[in-house]
């Protein structure tokens, strides 16, 4: 396990969610992070950059409506890591890494796996080139599919 120089940083981009003042603390606590760095009111292009550059995405939600966050990663070709919820389900498919949000081990070597093994983080990222958000147009064929099956 990667430790001082070696650990992961961890960026928080955004403000907590409720609750989540907590889960900050005791990140910056951790002994297994070099840093945990929280990055508030970035413009578009600013956060755009963030997440370009970054070793990979982690969005361990336990509830979400859409996971946005994940398209924009897959789209700028920046691995994710993301609970295994439906909603991240859909719009990462088979480009985004699902693990159990209440399982904190599997996180811990995936993100270490991510930033220590340069072999699997550019088959991740090369993964990612085939990557295309569903657009407006998939999303009404699919519900249009749905609601026919009802017929």
């Amino acid at each position: 396990m990667a430790d001082g120089e070696r650990a992961p940083c961890l960026v928080v981009a955004g403000s907590p969610a409720r609750g989540g003042k907590p889960i900050l603390e005791r990140l910056q606590g951790c002994g297994a992070l070099r840093a945990t760095h929280r990055r508030r009111r970035l413009s578009s292009p600013a956060l755009a950059r963030l997440i370009a550059h970054a070793r990979a995405v982690l969005m361990p939600s336990l509830a979400e409506g859409f996971g946005l966050a994940i398209v924009e990663a897959l789209s700028l070709g920046t691995p994710v890591l993301a609970s295994d919820l439906a909603a991240h389900q859909e719009v990462g498919g088979a480009y985004a890494l699902y693990l159990d949000p209440r399982r904190p081990g599997g996180w811990v070597r995936e993100i270490i796996r991510l930033a220590e093994d340069g072999g699997h983080h550019a088959a991740r990222r090369a993964l990612l080139a085939g990557y295309r958000p569903v657009t407006a147009d998939d999303y009404f064929a699919r519900v249009t599919a749905f609601l026919e099956g009802f017929g």
